[in-house]
C-alpha cells in the first residue's frame, strides 16, 4: 500500500510540477506552450489542442538545440492576436521535422519560421492564415523538405531564402503569393496551386528543377504564373492556366536550362524569355492574349522547335523585329540569333 501510495505520489508531482512524462514509444508530451532548449532534444508528440499566448511562439526551440521532431499527432495550434510571434520558431537548430497537425495563423507571425538550421522537414500540415506573413518561412536553411501540406490565406504561403538542397513537393497552395525561393540546388515539383500570384518565383537559384506543378485561375492584377531567375534550371511539363490581367505564363530570366512539355494559357505572354542558350522544346502555348513566345531584346543563342502555337493574341510590343522569325502573334523574337529548328506549328511565316 506504502509503495502503491508513493508511486502515485510522483506521478501527480511530475503533473502538478509541468514536468512532461513520457508517451509512448519515448516521446515527449506537449499539452501547453513549451520552450526547447540545449539538452532537451528529442520525439515531442502533441496531446490536445493549444493556443498560443500573445507575444511568445507555442513551441520555442533555442539556438545550439539538436535534433527535434515534433508530431502534431492531428491536432491544431492556434495563433493568439495582434502583437503575436511565430507560432513555431526555430533559430539555430540542429535537424527539425514537424509533421501531421494544423496551424491557424495570427496577423503578426509565421506558422513555422526556421532560421540558421541544418536540416528542417515540414509534412503533412495545414497552415490556415489570416493574410498576413508567411506559413513556412525558411532562411539559411541548408537542407529543407516541405511535402504533402494544404497552406492557404497567408501573405506568402512558403518561402525559402538563402539555403541550398531544398524540394517542395506535392503541396495544395491558395489565395496566397504561392512559392518563393531564393535558394540553390532546389526542385519545386507535384504541387498544385490556385488564386496565387506569383504561383512560383525562383530568384536566383542555379540548378533549380520546376517540374510537373498545376497553376490554375491565378487572378491578382499583373501577377505571373512561373518566373525563374538562376543558371541551368528546368521547367518541365508545367500546366498554368492564368487570369491575371498582363500576366505572362513562364517569365524565363535564366540561362542554358530547358523549356519542354509546358501547357501555357495566359492573359499576357505565354513564355517571355529574356536569358541565353536554353532550349524550348515540345510546348503548348495556345489562347494566349499576347505572343505565344516572346524573345525579348536581351534574350539571345537560344534555340526552340517542335512548339504548338495558335489562337495567340497581339503582339506584347514593342516587338521590333522586321519581320519577326515566326510572325506574330505566335513567336516574336526581338533578341539576337535565337534559332527555330524543326517545326514549330504555329500559323505565321517562316516556321
Amino acid at each position: 500500500m506504502r509503495r502503491l501510495t508513493a508511486g502515485l505520489w510522483f506521478v501527480c508531482m511530475m503533473f502538478c510540477l509541468g514536468v512532461p512524462a513520457l508517451a509512448g514509444e519515448g516521446r515527449i508530451p506537449i499539452w501547453q506552450p513549451l520552450t526547447i532548449g540545449p539538452g532537451q532534444e528529442g520525439n515531442y508528440v502533441l496531446t490536445r489542442d493549444i493556443s498560443q499566448a500573445p507575444g511568445a511562439p507555442a513551441i520555442d526551440i533555442l539556438a545550439g538545440t539538436g535534433t527535434v521532431e515534433i508530431d502534431l499527432n492531428g491536432f491544431t495550434i492556434s495563433g493568439a492576436g495582434s502583437g503575436t510571434a511565430d507560432i513555431i520558431r526555430a533559430q539555430g537548430v540542429a535537424r527539425l521535422t514537424v509533421r501531421n497537425g494544423t496551424l491557424i495563423g495570427t496577423v503578426s507571425g509565421d506558422a513555422i519560421d526556421a532560421a540558421g538550421c541544418d536540416k528542417v522537414v515540414i509534412e503533412d500540415i495545414v497552415a490556415r492564415g489570416v493574410n498576413s506573413h508567411v506559413a513556412f518561412d525558411l532562411d539559411l536553411v541548408n537542407h529543407f523538405k516541405i511535402r504533402r501540406s494544404l497552406v492557404h490565406r497567408w501573405s506568402i504561403c512558403i518561402e525559402a531564402t538563402g539555403g541550398v538542397h531544398g524540394e517542395i513537393e506535392a503541396n495544395q497552395i491558395r489565395s496566397c503569393e504561392g512559392i518563393w525561393v531564393d535558394a540553390f540546388n532546389v526542385a519545386v515539383h507535384d504541387n498544385r496551386l490556385k488564386g496565387t500570384g506569383p504561383a512560383i518565383y525562383i530568384d536566383y537559384a542555379d540548378t533549380c528543377l520546376v517540374a510537373d506543378n498545376l497553376v490554375g485561375d491565378v487572378n491578382y492584377n499583373d501577377q505571373d504564373g512561373i518566373v525563374v531567375r538562376g543558371d541551368i534550371c528546368n521547367v518541365l511539363g508545367n500546366v498554368i492556366k492564368l487570369q491575371a490581367s498582363q500576366g505572362d505564363g513562364i517569365v524565363l530570366h535564366s540561362s542554358f536550362g530547358v523549356v519542354r512539355d509546358n501547357a501555357v494559357m495566359a492573359a499576357g505572354n505565354g513564355l517571355t524569355v529574356y536569358g541565353i542558350a536554353n532550349q524550348i522544346e515540345g510546348n503548348v502555348f495556345s489562347a494566349n492574349a499576347k505572343a505565344g513566345i516572346w524573345f525579348t531584346s536581351s534574350s539571345n543563342d537560344n534555340t526552340y522547335g517542335h512548339n504548338t502555337l495558335r489562337w495567340n493574341g497581339v503582339a506584347p510590343g514593342p516587338c521590333t523585329s522586321t519581320p519577326p522569325a515566326c510572325g506574330v502573334p505566335d513567336v516574336c523574337d526581338d533578341g539576337t540569333n535565337n534559332t527555330s529548328f524543326s517545326d514549330n506549328m504555329g500559323p505565321g511565316p517562316g516556321c
